[in-house]
Formats: C-alpha cells, sequence, structure tokens
C-alpha cells in the first residue's frame, strides 16, 4: 500500500510545473542575469550566493570575474582580501556608510588570487583572467599598503598581469585605464597619461578615461591638453557631481597658468552644478580676488560654512587673502562668521585664535593680544587644561606687551 501511495505522488509531483524547477541550477548566463538585478537592488550577498551555488567550484571564468566584482567593490569588512563581509543592503543604507564598522553581515571565503590564477592555467588566453588579478594586486595594495611589507610588489603584480591582459587583447580600454591608475599610484605621470590617452584613443565615450587624462596632464603642466580632455569629460558624465569635478578641473588647469578669467567660467559652472565642492569653492575664490571681483565674499562663505570646525580652511583662507592684498576683507568675514556662530564654543575659538594671527601679521598687537585672550578662554570651555593650542597661545602671548 506505501509503495502504492508514493507511485502516485511520484506522478502527481512529474505534473505539478515548476515544483522540482526550483531547485534545479541556473544556467551560467541565468544566473549572471540574476545577478546582476540584485546588484541593483543592493542585495550583494544574496548576488554572491547566486552565483555560488550555480558554480561552487569556481570553473566558469565569467561567473567568477562577477564573484570578484561583487567582493572587491561592496565588502563591508574584508579579512586579508580572502574573507569579505556581505549584505542585502536596507533602504537608505549605502556601502560606504557602513564598510569597516560593526553590524550584521555575512563572511564568504572567496580567494580572489587563487580562484582566478587556476582558471588562468586552464584558459590561458583569456585576457578578462589576467586583468582581474591585477585588478585583485591593486586593490590589495591600496586596502593593505600601511599593513604589509613591501607593499610595491603588490602593484608590480598588479602590472605583470594587466601587461599579460593586453598582449592578447590589446584593445581593451578598461586594462589600460587600470595600468593608468597604477602608474599614477607609483608617481609616474607620464606613463599614466600615456596610458589614458590610449584608453580614450580605443574608446572615446569613456568619461573617466578623459578625466584621468586631463588630471595627468595638469600635473605635467600641460594644460591646454588638460583643459581640452576636462571639457571632454564633462560633457560626457551623466553624474552631476562628475561633471562638476571635470569643469572644476578645467578651471583649474586655468588658475594655474594664472588666467583668471578663463578660470571663472568653468568653475561658475562647477558651483552651479555642486555648490558645495571644497576645491571648486577655493579655486572660484581664488579667481574673484585675482579680478577685484567682490563675489568672493560669498564664494568664501560658502567654503567656511562646508565645515567651520576645519581649521585647514582658515589657513587656506588666509594665505589666499593674504597673497592678494585682502586681509582687512578676511577679518570682516570672520567677525561675520563669529556673530553667525557665536553659539558654538568651538568655531567660536577657533575665529578668535584666527583673528588674532590675522593682527599678528599686520603687527596689531593690542588687537592680537585681544584675540588670543579671548580664543584662551573659549577653548577652556571645552579642551582639557594641559591642551596643547594653550601652549601655542600662551607663545604668542609672549612676543606680545600688553596695552
Amino acid at each position: 500500500m506505501k509503495k502504492i501511495i508514493y507511485f502516485l505522488i511520484l506522478i502527481l509531483i512529474s505534473f505539478v510545473p515548476g515544483l522540482y524547477a526550483q531547485n534545479k541550477p541556473l544556467k551560467p548566463e541565468e544566473a549572471l542575469k540574476k545577478a546582476g538585478e540584485l546588484i541593483r537592488q543592493k542585495k550583494y550577498l544574496s548576488a554572491f550566493n547566486t552565483l555560488n551555488e550555480q558554480d561552487p567550484d569556481n570553473r566558469n571564468p565569467e561567473v567568477a570575474l562577477k564573484k570578484e566584482d561583487i567582493v572587491l567593490n561592496y565588502f563591508l569588512v574584508s579579512f586579508q582580501h580572502q574573507l569579505f563581509g556581505l549584505k542585502d543592503l536596507e533602504p537608505g543604507e549605502t556601502v560606504e556608510q557602513l564598510r569597516g564598522r560593526n553590524g550584521d553581515y555575512t563572511l564568504v571565503r572567496f580567494p580572489v588570487d587563487s580562484v582566478l590564477l587556476d582558471l588562468a592555467a586552464k584558459h590561458p588566453r583569456n585576457a578578462d583572467l589576467y586583468k582581474g588579478l591585477g585588478r585583485y594586486y591593486m586593490d590589495y595594495y591600496f586596502r593593505y599598503r600601511s599593513m604589509v611589507e613591501n607593499a610595491e610588489k603588490f602593484l608590480d603584480m598588479a602590472e605583470t598581469y594587466f601587461r599579460k591582459a593586453l598582449e592578447i587583447n590589446p584593445l581593451d580600454a578598461e586594462t589600460h585605464k587600470a595600468l593608468g591608475e597604477l602608474y599614477h599610484a607609483r608617481g609616474q605621470y607620464d606613463k599614466a597619461a600615456e596610458a589614458f590617452r590610449k584608453a580614450v584613443k580605443i574608446k572615446p565615450s569613456d568619461a573617466t578615461a578623459h578625466y584621468n587624462l586631463a588630471y595627468m596632464l595638469a600635473r605635467m603642466q600641460q594644460y591646454d591638453e588638460a583643459v581640452r580632455e576636462a571639457l571632454a569629460a564633462a560633457k560626457l558624465y551623466q553624474k552631476p557631481e562628475m561633471k562638476a569635478d571635470a569643469y572644476g578641473l578645467a578651471g583649474i588647469a586655468y588658475l594655474e597658468q594664472k588666467q583668471w578669467k578663463k578660470a571663472i567660467p568653468y568653475l561658475e559652472n562647477a558651483y552651479k552644478i555642486d555648490p558645495e565642492n571644497y576645491d571648486v569653492l577655493y579655486g572660484l575664490t581664488y579667481a574673484y580676488l585675482q579680478t577685484g571681483n567682490r563675489k568672493h565674499l560669498k564664494t568664501a562663505k560658502a567654503l567656511f560654512d562646508l565645515d567651520p570646525l576645519n581649521t585647514y580652511t582658515y589657513s587656506k583662507l588666509a594665505t589666499l587673502y593674504e597673497s592678494t592684498g585682502h586681509l582687512d576683507e578676511l577679518k570682516q568675514l570672520f567677525k561675520e562668521r563669529m556673530r553667525r556662530y557665536q553659539a558654538n564654543d568651538s568655531v567660536a575659538a577657533n575665529l578668535h585664535f584666527y583673528l588674532g594671527q590675522l593682527y599678528l601679521r599686520e603687527s596689531d598687537t593690542a588687537k592680537a593680544r585681544e584675540q588670543f585672550l579671548l580664543a584662551k578662554e573659549a577653548y577652556k570651555n571645552f579642551l582639557p587644561e594641559g591642551h596643547e593650542v594653550f601652549g601655542i597661545i600662551d607663545d604668542r602671548l609672549k612676543g606680545l606687551k600688553e596695552e
């Protein structure tokens, strides 16, 4: 009787569509498509698991390379780039917010280097495998260079594999671009520019290749070509912040040549797109000061307000306004910011201190002393006794005569 019932169940199951199909492994192309959809949904752990279920032994080069893409781009924690913490993100979460923090994630083991080396031995003419190895070793260098000895060897290994990939496929723009990034990391700007130029020639629609080439050219003081490449990047970029960066780079290239008026339109374009871009605000303030444009007050305030606690900005503004002969206007700007941030002891203390510095530069010892004393009192509200800033202020006061 039991055998008859079991037989009937088997017959019934055979007529239920999809009952067995749900456990049927996906084909590689199906798994890759599904993983791509999951990545777009920020379901990174599910994407990796989908690929791992399809190819648990890492026999398919395309699937293995997609696994590499997931673990390198979307890991939250990494242990020697062999174990990776992945998660399906919730709405509003980003990898950048969660990376390196304690949290709920799943560790997956994927030894990228050994997996790709094994596959390359079986598929020696697959350029993508060598590119993947180069990418892995370069990423390892950037993540772990401060923790390992002789970290440069990982860049050397990356270069070896990128070049191997180009021997097989010399027209791969992505590999040329990766090689350019490697040379940039070494400070070899001429070689980096050559690699980015090849990438641009092969794939003229690659905005990042144009931008990187522009940046290298600017570093080599080849400003005219740098401007052309930066503007090409600005035209191609779709993301507003990237477009702003490209316009900003063109403007800064003109600033480096002291062509203030030519710089302003590009910097203003960048400012309209991304009004919180630090480099753009600084460059625009500089150009306005050099051309006597009163708009410098607006951009200087905006620059200050990006992070009122950033003392680097105080120093940058002081140098900028002193070099252009506008210290009085900077003092007024600092006093105005004082009124706005008077309830913030930290900002008020910094403003008093830097106002003291400005008066000291002008040899106005009485006002310098007044500001340093006000700064000292303000710092006492939130800094412990013995903090180094009190020693700095006391040194300043020793050189001043009380009036």
